[in-house]
């Protein structure tokens, strides 16, 4: 790609949310409030992204993919129904991962991301939800 390119094209992915709510309007049903972006730094675009609720919150997992190495990181955020949501990086795994699967398996939270580049399935366990994660 010639410099040009590089310095003007906007390439990347972007995740939107919005929270859904139901009230009655003047007899017409409202069921949803406008789409909102996840918010990244300049390094970085997000995709792929996984909900998760705990105690009342709601949690967005997703691939933080680093313009600068393109590799990509796990990034979390927490969502803000009525403000700004800023994902930042949680982990790298020192190769490129995706689509983070989270799941609860009793009272403990795993993740599975993808990281077919190491052509392994790896599981997670979260030490401190949703911050912290070692490898099992």
């Amino acid at each position: 790609m010639n410099i040009l390119k590089r310095m003007f094209m906007n390439y990347g992915w972007a995740c939107f949310y919005r929270r859904k709510i139901t009230y009655v309007l003047q007899d017409n049903l409202q069921t949803s409030q406008p789409f909102k972006q996840l918010i990244t730094s300049w390094r970085y675009w997000c995709a792929d992204p996984f909900i998760v609720k705990e105690d009342d919150k709601y949690y967005v997992f997703c691939e933080l993919m680093d313009i600068k190495t393109c590799k990509g990181l796990l990034g979390l955020a927490e969502l803000n129904p009525f403000g700004k949501t800023y994902v930042q990086p949680i982990a790298d795994l020192k190769c490129h991962v995706s689509y983070p699967n989270i799941f609860k398996e009793k009272d403990t939270w795993y993740m599975i991301p993808e990281t077919s580049s190491r052509k392994t399935i790896e599981l997670y366990k979260a030490i401190k939800f949703p911050y912290k994660w070692e490898k099992k």
